[in-house]
């Protein structure tokens, strides 16, 4: 597992107060395909399936049209636009039926499912209620669009700022990084070679 989805893991574990399973195989008879995390909360009772496309690079960011084609690979079992070759197979190749036998399998109810997508940023200008809004019209599935920069980062630093986490390496990483910030901002001395 990466880091960003180990950070990802982190947040709806110590943030949400979920259990998580990471890397969930999706019930599939054709071919491999996973789910990146599925979370629950046992007090909300409030059930979690988020999946991450996250880049930081400063060329790249989502526009709406994007943020929908990654929907519906994640979330409906749709092929990549460009994995597509021939339309006529786009119906074979779909797996949303599995994303929902999978739900089941775990005791999940598809219907109370909610979906998180989670990227760096949205290129500006993009109203992320509106692109969900529009999804969930179209497609009957709502997705909640989470930054992982600006919420998911800020608020493991926020709430994990002053603690190092032995048996959570990256949220010990992330402690190390904000208390150098910390010292750096308050320009305390810095160590050179």
């Amino acid at each position: 597992m990466n880091a960003v989805r180990r950070i990802i893991g982190c947040y709806f574990r110590y943030v949400k107060g979920c259990f998580t399973m990471a890397d969930v195989v999706l019930q599939k008879r054709a071919f491999f395909r996973n789910s990146e995390l599925l979370a629950y909360n046992a007090k909300t009772k409030e059930q979690f399936h988020v999946e991450n496309s996250v880049t930081h690079s400063q060329l790249w960011s989502f526009s709406a049209d994007n943020l929908h084609e990654s929907f519906d690979r994640s979330f409906r079992g749709l092929p990549a636009n460009r994995q597509i070759k021939d339309m006529s197979s786009v119906k074979e190749e779909k797996y949303f039926k599995d994303i929902l036998k999978t739900y089941r399998s775990l005791g999940f109810s598809p219907s109370k499912v909610k979906r998180i997508f989670v990227v760096w940023r949205v290129k500006p200008g993009v109203d992320v209620k509106n692109v969900s809004d529009v999804y969930h019209k179209k497609h009957g599935i709502r997705v909640e669009i989470l930054s992982f920069r600006d919420q998911i980062l800020s608020s493991l630093q926020g709430k994990f700022s002053n603690c190092f986490y032995h048996d959570e390496e990256v949220l010990g990483a992330l402690s190390l990084i904000a208390q150098r910030d910390i010292e750096i901002r308050g320009n305390r001395s810095v160590v050179r070679s």
